[in-house]
C-alpha cells in the first residue's frame, strides 16, 4: 500500500517507522523539522550547548508500552526521573508546588481563605472526578462545565486545575476550561493525578542523548519539489507546491 502520514510528531514517525518494513509511507510536514511535540532544542550556556525537551519530557512505563518498547528496540538510553508541579502568581505573591514541603512553603498560604479553599476544592474534585468515567461518553460536557456543576470555587479552577492542565497539554490557558471532562479525567485517573501520595515512577530520555525521534528518520530537504528525499528507512514529504498525490489510505 502507499500511505500518507499527516505530522511528523511521535505518534506520526512512530506510525510511519511501523509501517515502512512492508508498505510506501510517505510522511506530511509543515514544519522544516522532525519530532512535533517532542522537540528538543539546543540553548547555550556557560558550558556549552544544552538540550532542552519542549513539550516531551517525561514518560511511565505503565501509561505507555509502546513508546518503551520503541526506545528499547532503538536502544534509547533513558533515566528514573519525576514530575513535579509549581505554581507562581501575582509576581510570586502567591506560591506554591506539588510536594508536601512546597505546597505550604509560603507560609501566609496557611491562613489565606482562598487557599485553604483550594486545598479542600483539590481533595472534592480527586473524589468526585473518577465518577464521570462511569458515565457514557459526552464529548459536549466540558472540563469548566464540571468545574460549575460541583460548585468549584475560582481559586481551585484559575489557580490549581487551569495551570496544571495547561502545562500537560501545552494548551492556552482561557483554551483549557473547554476539554472534553471524561478525557480530561481519564488521563489525570492514569497518570495518578486524582490521587494524594505516592506516584507513578517516571522515566526520561538520558541528558545529552540524541532526541529519540529522530534515531528512527534522517532526512534532507529539497526546497524544489514537495517531497523530502529520506536517507533513512522511510520517505518524508512536505507540501511545498501545488501538487496533488493519491494514496491507499490516510493517517
Amino acid at each position: 500500500m502507499r500511505i500518507a502520514i499527516i505530522g511528523a510528531g511521535v505518534a506520526g514517525l512512530g506510525a510511519a517507522w511501523s509501517l515502512c518494513r512492508d508498505h510506501e509511507v510517505v510522511v506530511y510536514e509543515r514544519e522544516r523539522r522532525l519530532d512535533g511535540h517532542a522537540c528538543t532544542v539546543d540553548v547555550q550556556t556557560p558550558r556549552g550547548p544544552q538540550p532542552v525537551d519542549m513539550g516531551f519530557i517525561v514518560y511511565n512505563e505503565r501509561n505507555y508500552p509502546n513508546l518503551v518498547a520503541l526506545f528499547d528496540h532503538l536502544g534509547v538510553p533513558t533515566k528514573p526521573s519525576d514530575m513535579s508541579f509549581a505554581v507562581s502568581l501575582d509576581g510570586g505573591r502567591f506560591e506554591y508546588g506539588s510536594s508536601f514541603a512546597s505546597f505550604v512553603a509560603q507560609r501566609r498560604n496557611m491562613v489565606r481563605p482562598s487557599f485553604l479553599r483550594m486545598t479542600h476544592d483539590i481533595l472534592r474534585f480527586n473524589r468526585m472526578a473518577p465518577r464521570l468515567l462511569d458515565k457514557c461518553e459526552d464529548l459536549d460536557f466540558t472540563i469548566g462545565d464540571f468545574v460549575d456543576e460541583a460548585g468549584l470555587g475560582p481559586a481551585f479552577r484559575d489557580r490549581y486545575l487551569v495551570p496544571m492542565a495547561s502545562c500537560i497539554w501545552s494548551t492556552p490557558l482561557g483554551r483549557m476550561l473547554d476539554y472534553p471532562a471524561q478525557t480530561f479525567v481519564r488521563f489525570f485517573n492514569n497518570h495518578g493525578l486524582l490521587a494524594v501520595g505516592k506516584q507513578l515512577a517516571w522515566r526520561t530520555v538520558r541528558m545529552r542523548s540524541p532526541n529519540p525521534f529522530k534515531t528512527s528518520a534522517s532526512a534532507s530537504v529539497d526546497p524544489s519539489s514537495t517531497t523530502i528525499t529520506s536517507t533513512g528507512p522511510y520517505v518524508c514529504a512536505r507540501m511545498l507546491s501545488r501538487a496533488s498525490a493519491t494514496y491507499d489510505a490516510q493517517l
